[in-house]
């Protein structure tokens, strides 16, 4: 094969993806389960759920840690995730 043309190789890759994923560190998230099983359920879960990327958007908190936590373990999966925030405003609040 002409190496101009290898980047093609694969064609093309179809992920699910979801944008809008809370976390512990989101205090209207809920998890039941056990603190030191956290990271590997939660992406345990994108993987069963089939989900190639994803993006954490806690409502106005971003825990730094947490995140690289997950994203660790995410990669080992070849789950991409992004970091993101989900902010609160004031719906039609006058100014």
């Amino acid at each position: 094969m002409d190496k101009e043309f290898e980047i093609f190789k694969n064609g093309s890759t179809w992920l699910k993806a979801d944008f809008h994923l809370h976390t512990k560190a989101d205090k209207e998230f809920v998890y039941p389960g056990e603190d030191n099983s956290f990271i590997s359920d939660y992406v345990n879960q994108l993987g069963k759920e089939e989900i190639g990327i994803a993006a954490i958007t806690n409502h106005n908190k971003f825990d730094f840690n947490e995140y690289k936590a997950l994203a660790k373990k995410s990669r080992k999966q070849e789950i991409y995730l992004l970091p993101g925030v989900e902010l609160s405003v004031n719906d039609g609040a006058i100014l």
